[in-house]
């Protein structure tokens, strides 16, 4: 089970693969279940409303985080003037969560709206600090604040659930990198780093056929398995997920890979692959 941000991304990755015919489709389909909802169109009001963010500096820190995952995803591109309320509030809200390691899931979620909101698109390395801050907090403590409780202590349903996704189990926050990304599962080798991050990036989807024709035989399978790997943090999961896609031959690369260097692969980089096609 994923939270609202896992399930947001998810959602955000399978938009961007659609064609514009089809994704310009689910615009109007969406404006349309919209039109009456006049809850978020309060919301909206409000979150490109320059003195309604910058009032959450006086609000308890707790509450202006929940005011800002309410109303970041609705702040609109070209509203200079709202964005830049945005970026005075989110740093002293960011850094309160992990000075103090409070909120540390809310603080995940926020980031990920950071990361993937057009209007914030300029902006995103500005936020490299705390996403880094938090990576650092995450792997220190062990735990990850992005996943449910049910899907850490549930891993059996985890995997079934994930059978059927050609999106590896989310681990971690995001990165920057993942904007160059391709996400065309070619594997390119990189030096090994401890860097991890929610993959957000765009690319084809593959077709029952393209899987089936990269799939390799059921012995080398079986040797993959033998093989020490997947070790990084949020690279558990990475084999049996690479296995449903019939891509097991790959095991033994991506079990040289950080989460973060398999997510952030670029599509000028697949070039230089050693993996034959």
């Amino acid at each position: 089970q994923w939270d609202i941000s896992g399930q947001m991304v998810a959602l955000f990755k399978m938009v961007t693969r659609v064609k514009p015919t089809q994704a310009r489709f689910l615009s109007i389909a969406l404006e349309n279940c919209l039109t009456e909802c006049a809850e978020v169109a309060l919301r909206e009001q409000e979150a490109n409303n320059p003195g309604y963010i910058s009032n959450l500096l006086n609000e308890p820190k707790e509450r202006a985080m929940d005011e800002l995952l309410l109303h970041l995803p609705l702040l609109r591109p070209g509203n200079k003037e709202a964005k830049h309320m945005y970026l005075g509030v989110l740093p002293v809200v960011l850094n309160h969560a992990l000075d103090n390691n409070l909120y540390l899931e809310k603080a995940t979620q926020l980031l990920v709206y950071i990361l993937i909101h057009p209007a914030l698109k300029e902006d995103r390395c500005t936020f490299d600090v705390w996403r880094k801050s938090l990576e650092d907090r995450i792997m220190n403590f062990g735990v990850n604040p992005a996943v449910t409780n049910t899907e850490a202590t549930d891993s059996a349903q985890g995997k079934i659930r994930r059978s059927n996704s050609l999106t590896p189990p989310f681990a971690v926050t995001p990165s920057n990198e993942l904007w160059t990304s391709q996400d065309d599962l070619s594997v390119v080798r990189r030096s090994s780093g401890r860097r991890f991050s929610l993959s957000l990036s765009e690319g084809p989807p593959l077709s029952p056929q393209s899987s089936q024709a990269s799939s390799g035989s059921g012995s080398e399978t079986h040797l993959d398995d033998l093989r020490p790997g997947f070790e990084a943090v949020g690279m558990k999961d990475v084999r049996p997920w690479l296995k449903t896609l019939r891509l097991h031959k790959y095991s033994r690369l991506f079990s040289q890979l950080t989460y973060a260097q398999m997510l952030s692969l670029t599509g000028p980089a697949s070039t230089d692959s050693t993996v034959a096609s």
